[in-house]
């Protein structure tokens, strides 16, 4: 008998459930040793919005936190008031303007801009359909998709000027584009596929991180790789900047997370304390904080100095695959689980 391999995607797809179902298993053995440290104080509230029917993959905030964006497995984008938890919009996806695949990653635009419909801000999606679209996320519409991908789109950033949109793929690519007019400026070439990428306006930085473990720093204007650094043993699936751009915070599968002095290019940091691998990093907006989220079902804030785990926060029945705060500095955080549902976090002044 002739058993036909699996197509990539389908086989990627069967091995996060089975990490899962692994995931799920161990917790329940270990969560008797570990409640302690997954107590979080009554303090420490959040609320849920459900409306997605597969796992959310992504999560962006506007700059204002009244506006979150949230992207799924199924190809769908939902469109949220923040504030109080109101659904905006439903992008469908397989339809004709929606992703055909996975939404993986999302990216809000730092100002509105000008447009011949009035002002709007910018969201990007980037999808396992090898595409990136950018719609207004005042309304939902599509302004327009950017193709030149061969393989899946992992992960999509915004520069804080609005003038550079970097996109990261499985095609070994990381690609800059010109977020007005959607035109190509140039291509970072990779050895192995790229899940993972940042930018950092204030100090012209691209981050990317790779399959292998390799971490990359390039110059924004001119694409030039300046740092490049055999970084962790296994895959690395998010990277962050600081605001200031000094640090970079990279995490793996082995549920490692590392900070990187990069006026010197040294690691002087490593954060472990996750039980499976890291799906998400992020600062806070005033760069004391990191917040990670990671499939053993919960989310970790640290302080970015020096690495202090400072609180656990558990709520989702399953892997936790984005984290964001809040850009206006209000303390809140916002993350997407693979149990289908959005928590926003209420922190205390000093976690």
């Amino acid at each position: 008998m002739v058993i036909k391999s699996l197509p990539k995607k389908v086989s990627i797809a069967l091995a996060i459930s089975t990490i899962v179902g692994v995931v799920a298993l161990s917790w329940s053995k270990s969560l008797s040793q570990s409640k302690s440290e997954m107590c979080v104080p009554a303090s420490q509230d959040y609320r849920t919005l459900k409306g997605h029917s597969h796992w959310i993959y992504a999560i962006a905030m506007s700059p204002d936190g009244k506006t979150l964006a949230s992207g799924s497995y199924d190809g769908t984008i939902k469109i949220w008031n923040q504030q109080d938890g109101k659904l905006l919009h439903t992008i469908e996806g397989k339809t004709i303007d929606g992703h055909g695949d996975a939404v993986k990653s999302l990216a809000i635009s730092s100002v509105r801009e000008v447009s011949p419909q009035g002002f709007r801000r910018i969201l990007a999606s980037g999808s396992w359909d090898n595409r990136i679209k950018l719609w207004n996320l005042e309304n939902g519409k599509l302004i327009r998709t950017l193709s030149g991908h061969s393989d899946n789109v992992d992960a999509v950033a915004i520069s804080s000027d609005m003038t550079t949109l970097a996109s990261a793929s499985w095609d070994r690519t990381v690609k800059l584009w010109n977020l007005k007019t959607g035109k190509l400026i140039r291509t970072l070439n990779h050895k192995h596929s790229v899940q993972t990428v940042a930018i950092n306006t204030n100090r012209q930085l691209v981050a990317s991180g790779t399959e292998d473990g390799k971490l990359l720093i390039w110059n924004l204007n001119n694409g030039q790789l300046k740092i490049p650094l055999d970084a962790h043993e296994t895959a690395i699936s998010s990277v962050s900047f600081s605001p200031d751009g000094r640090i970079l915070a990279s995490g793996d599968r082995e549920g490692k997370i590392k900070l990187w002095n990069l006026v010197n290019g040294q690691l002087f940091k490593i954060l472990d304390g996750h039980r499976h691998a890291v799906w998400s990093v992020a600062f806070s907006p005033d760069g004391k904080f990191i917040a990670s989220g990671s499939y053993d079902k919960t989310i970790k804030l640290w302080n970015s100095q020096n690495g202090q785990l400072l609180k656990t926060l558990s709520g989702h029945d399953k892997a936790v695959w984005s984290v964001a705060f809040n850009p206006n500095g209000d303390r809140t955080l916002a993350s997407g689980s693979a149990d289908e549902t959005i928590k926003i976090w209420n922190l205390s002044e000093n976690f």
